[in-house]
């Protein structure tokens, strides 16, 4: 499976003053982890990927995770205007890795499912996520969370809902902060299977 999703408002300005925002998230699934740990030795990775990026990204951080789908995208269609949104997550100080995974997965994944509009719903939890603290280099997110709404209308009436609130409490002493990048999707390389609800 290969999809990209496209951020719809990426930054225009040049140098940015700021932290970079990521232009593009790729999602890859590999049908071993033996092929994964071969893809930068192979004749594609070195002679075309690597010289394909040059004059064109400046960087890809590369994150090893594990998926949980929460609300299994729906096989019906919905209008073109659906938005998804992506939304690396990064956990409050002083909270470890195994602390991190086990309330996002038992608890605030509990909440997301919960809330009004939300269609499809999927994580993406780390699994090189270090439990150092402070961070000597540039953090990088604890998990991923990709949700799909069923209209425009619908992810914009979410901050007035009482499960909104209620995840923004949750997230004092788990998250301490979360951007929100609303993407276009598109899909090189459809997955194999479709996926089923995580039952934990």
């Amino acid at each position: 499976m290969v999809r990209d999703f496209f951020n719809s408002k990426p930054a225009r300005d040049w140098p940015v003053f700021g932290a970079p925002v990521p232009d593009a998230f790729t999602i890859m699934m590999f049908p071993s982890p033996a092929v994964l740990s071969n893809v930068r030795n192979t004749e594609v990775w070195q002679h075309e990927v690597l010289q394909d990026a040059i004059g064109f990204v400046s960087h890809a951080p590369v994150a090893e995770v594990e998926r949980y789908t929460w609300i299994p995208e729906p096989a019906a269609p919905y209008g073109a205007d659906a938005p998804i949104v992506f939304f690396p997550i990064y956990r409050w100080a002083g909270t470890s890795v195994a602390q991190f995974r086990e309330h996002y997965v038992k608890v605030h994944s509990k909440i997301g499912k919960r809330l009004p509009g939300v269609i499809w719903y999927e994580s993406f939890l780390n699994k090189q996520s270090t439990d150092e603290w402070p961070v000597f280099d540039a953090p990088q997110p604890d998990a991923f969370a990709l949700m799909k709404f069923a209209s425009p209308a619908a992810m914009a009436d979410l901050r007035n809902c009482a499960e909104w609130v209620e995840a923004a409490q949750d997230d004092i002493g788990f998250v301490s902060h979360a951007h929100v990048i609303q993407t276009e999707r598109v899909t090189w390389l459809a997955a194999p299977v479709a996926r089923s609800a995580f039952r934990g």
